[in-house]
């Protein structure tokens, strides 16, 4: 497969620098399309394998009308529309010049989301009701709301639709070996936090950067000189095991760029 992409956008770029001459582009890219699709058929599938190896399964939130509530998940065997509705994006493929032949990403920057990875049950029915609120309402304001608009069948369809994207992901991100960080181990027992989405993409970028590289996160702090010390900490942590550096080292890099834009925030 990567023999072939390859080739193909080789083919491609050769192409590109003839333009002027009688030349379409367009059979190229959709043939480079096709062939990236049926690739990633592929690669899901190989994931839909590892989820089932990994006992993984999708529990389909179910409804208990007697109770008004949710009932008790109905577990089911992980397909392949179970995969590709996460839209699984393979690194080794899309990026195999850089990841396998020279190990990883030389320098990797990111802005991750600060998020639980969990069902936030205001942030679904804001959009389906101007009165919700996820600030200013209260528990029994909100709850009272939310039973409102679960009497509608649409709604609540939607929300076990919802609440059913979680739990199998959730199951992935704590037994796959790509995120062996993400769950302590304990007197021989797993344990772990609900799951925070910076810190599976933190995990993520360690994993594709290579032996000498620097990886930098964003922090929601304020980025000034008296703030350098927990953002150098917390890089420090990820990148330490990448590149032998000293944490006075990476503080004066932050500090240059907290000096030069003293007034902004990450």
């Amino acid at each position: 497969m990567l023999e072939e992409k390859n080739r193909k956008l080789e083919t491609y770029r050769h192409t590109a620098d003839m333009m002027g001459r009688d030349i379409d582009l367009r059979v190229l890219r959709d043939d480079i399309d096709q062939g990236m699709t049926e690739a990633t058929n592929t690669l899901n599938e190989l994931l839909r394998d590892q989820f089932e190896a990994l006992g993984v399964k999708y529990e389909q939130a179910t409804w208990d009308a007697a109770r008004s509530t949710l009932g008790k998940p109905k577990k089911l065997k992980i397909t392949r529309e179970h995969i590709d509705a996460q839209t699984p994006f393979h690194w080794g493929y899309m990026f195999d010049g850089i990841m396998q032949k020279q190990g990883g990403f030389d320098i990797i920057l990111t802005n991750p989301p600060w998020e639980i990875f969990k069902p936030q049950a205001k942030e679904f029915f804001a959009d389906h009701s101007e009165l919700v609120s996820k600030n200013k309402m209260t528990i029994k304001e909100f709850e009272k709301e939310q039973g409102k608009l679960l009497k509608d069948k649409a709604v609540r369809e939607a929300w076990l639709a919802y609440e059913s994207r979680f739990p199998h992901m959730s199951a992935w991100f704590r037994a796959a070996p790509e995120y062996r960080a993400q769950s302590a181990v304990v007197n021989g027992k797993k344990t772990g936090s609900d799951l925070n989405l910076y810190k599976l993409f933190l995990e993520r970028c360690y994993a594709c950067c290579a032996r000498e590289a620097i990886a930098a996160s964003s922090f929601p702090v304020a980025f000034t000189p008296t703030s350098v010390p927990r953002a150098c900490a917390i890089c420090c942590s990820i990148t330490a095991a990448l590149k032998a550096c000293s944490a006075l080292r990476t503080a004066r890099r932050f500090s240059r760029v907290s000096t030069a834009a003293s007034s902004s925030s990450c």
